[in-house]
């Protein structure tokens, strides 16, 4: 994969992450609890969603956004997930919190800069990954050492996601293939042969770990603990990250097309039970507008990089309308 494959790689994966972190309070609250050890409960808190975008003054104004920004309680809280390790990662972390500091002054008129709640998660496993420390050192030879809690994620295994209420991440289970994937992919050392056996062993571990995320929402579902717009994304993020190891690593067409009619197996027949009438084919039947069907193409055509087949069997439409959609939006 050259530089600039990895890059679309990683801002696509950056994307769905986003996603998962923008569910509802319900959704997420489990997540906030066991990173930043706090017993918050949806429902009885105020959640307070914080815009994360900001200009690095010192670089030109650089656009930079944080992953995850909430007040709650009175307290700021954010959140970074990195896909990779990050060398500069503790450096930016200064930064973001110097961007969400709460500034005051108090009564002898000095000023008070109040950082928030800080914490980084890391998906892939990888020994490199270090606790993220940063020693400070002031001109009077002070010295202070801000330790920002790090998180392994690879450590969780998802009967802990479940346990913690952590269902926001349970798609991100599938991230953990990424790894041996591209190391087959890149071999340098593997015959052809040996590279499409063993993307094929792997790719049959992932479907596993596929499996057993959908069994899980099955589970979770018929409790009826999570809101069904969650739901229904948290499905959808599934089908993406798979998606996204396809195109990168095994260029299987059948895959994403499989994992999809796999969730719909599961997820349509608990949405008619519970009525819900939200989702894709529920939207659809109940008259979703115009604007909201080209923008969930667009979506899967720019950004998850789906097929105009693969979008058309996943929003149930004919496959001549989603293509005169796309011809439309000239994307």
């Amino acid at each position: 994969m050259d530089k600039n494959e990895e890059e679309r790689y990683s801002i696509q994966l950056d994307a769905i992450v986003k996603s998962l972190l923008g569910l509802s309070d319900r959704c997420i609250i489990g997540t906030i609890n066991k990173f930043f050890n706090t017993n918050y409960e949806a429902g009885q808190v105020t959640i307070q969603r914080v815009d994360p975008n900001f200009h690095r003054a010192n670089l030109n104004y650089e656009h930079i956004e944080a992953d995850l920004v909430l007040i709650i309680n009175g307290i700021t809280y954010h959140m970074e997930i990195q896909t990779l390790n990050d060398k500069t990662m503790q450096v930016r972390m200064i930064e973001y919190g110097i961007q969400l500091a709460e500034v005051t002054e108090t009564k002898d008129g000095i000023i008070k800069m109040t950082l928030p709640r800080q914490v980084v998660v890391f998906l892939e496993e990888n020994k490199a990954v270090k606790n993220q420390q940063i020693l400070l050192t002031f001109p009077d030879g002070d010295e202070k050492l801000y330790d920002i809690p790090t998180i392994r994620f690879w450590q969780y295994s998802t009967e802990d996601l479940v346990e913690y209420q952590m269902y926001n991440l349970l798609p991100l289970k599938a991230f953990k293939h990424r790894k041996k994937l591209r190391y087959i992919y890149d071999s340098k050392v593997k015959t052809l042969e040996q590279k499409i056996k063993e993307i094929e062993l792997e790719t049959r571990a992932l479907l596993s770990t596929v499996k057993e995320v959908q069994n899980v929402m099955s589970a979770i579902m018929k409790e009826d603990v999570l809101e069904d717009n969650d739901i229904h994304n948290i499905f959808l993020a599934l089908t993406n990250i798979v998606e996204n190891l396809n195109h990168n690593f095994i260029q299987k067409d059948y895959l994403a097309t499989e994992v999809i009619k796999m969730t719909k197996t599961l997820y349509d027949p608990e949405v008619e039970k519970r009525g819900i009438e939200k989702g894709i084919k529920q939207g659809i039947e109940q008259g979703m507008e115009q604007g909201e069907i080209k923008g969930e193409v667009k979506t899967l055509y720019t950004r998850v990089k789906l097929s105009v087949e693969e979008i058309a069997y996943e929003m149930e439409l004919p496959v001549h309308e989603v293509q005169a959609i796309i011809d439309e939006m000239r994307i």
